[in-house]
This record gives C-alpha cells, structure tokens and sequence, in this order.
C-alpha cells in the first residue's frame, strides 16, 4: 500500500474521530472541513482521485453526515484490498490525568494501519472538550507526518 493511501486513511480516521466526539455540530463542521481542505484533498487528489457527495447545505448536522457518508465509502473501496489479507487487532486505552480517567479511546489496528475508531471524553464542559479534541488531532497529525 503506497504512503498516500496509508495516510489518506489515516487522516479518516482523524475525520471520525472528530465525528464521533461529543461535541457540537458546528465544531465537527469546521475541523473536519479544515482536514479536507488542508490534507484529505490534496491526498486524494495525488493519487488522481476526489471525493463526490450531495451536500444538503442546510445545517451543520446534515451537512456534516453526507460528507461523512461519502468519505467513509471513499475509505472502503481503498481498505477493501488491504485489510482482505490483514489481520485487524482492536485497543482501548484510557487517558488519565492526576489520576482520574479523562477519555478513552478505542482504535484498530489492521497490518501497519492503525486508525482511532472512537474517542469518548469525560466532558466538563465543551469548550474543555472541544480543545480535548483539537490536542488529539494536533497531535496524531503530528504523529502521522513524523512516520510518512
């Protein structure tokens, strides 16, 4: 599997991260069109593909799930080959902080990939939550360049 489909579903997996949090429709909205703008496309469109989807244009709710929708098709016709012949092993590991568990994420690994599935937080708040988000993804993008 060439470095541009690795990270280009790596990048889903951020994506749904972002998508499965708890936070508002309007915070989903902007970071993940912020990752198709700034990473997805240009990925997809290296590898001389994009990514069609009828966007609704009416709430940050609506618009947000078609897109995911496609992206997450467009993710599967590019696992399809690979995970075929690939073992898929799951983790859960807690993130705690002065002792207390603050979230819990739940990822899979199937051969080199490996893509967070779900990211649940304790939530004081939403703002807490949303910056919570925000250090996860600045930090797996960063993870992400470093192996590429």
């Amino acid at each position: 599997m060439s470095e541009n489909i690795q990270r280009f579903l790596r990048l889903c997996g951020l994506a749904e991260l972002v998508f499965t949090s708890e936070a508002s429709w309007e915070f989903k909205y902007d970071r993940i069109f912020d990752l198709w703008n700034k990473d997805i496309r240009p990925i997809l469109l290296s590898l001389n593909d994009d990514l069609d989807w009828c966007d609704p244009d009416s709430t940050y709710e609506a618009d947000i799930k078609a897109f995911m929708e496609a992206l997450s098709a467009k993710k599967q016709s590019y696992l399809l080959a690979y995970t075929d012949s690939a073992p898929n092993v799951r983790y859960s590991v807690n993130i705690e902080y002065n002792g207390q568990t603050i979230a819990t994420i739940v990822a899979k690994q199937t051969g080199d990939l490996f893509s967070v599935e779900k990211i649940t937080t304790v939530k004081e708040s939403e703002v807490q939550h949303s910056r919570l988000i925000d250090k996860i993804i600045n930090a797996m993008s960063e993870s992400f360049d470093e192996k590429m």
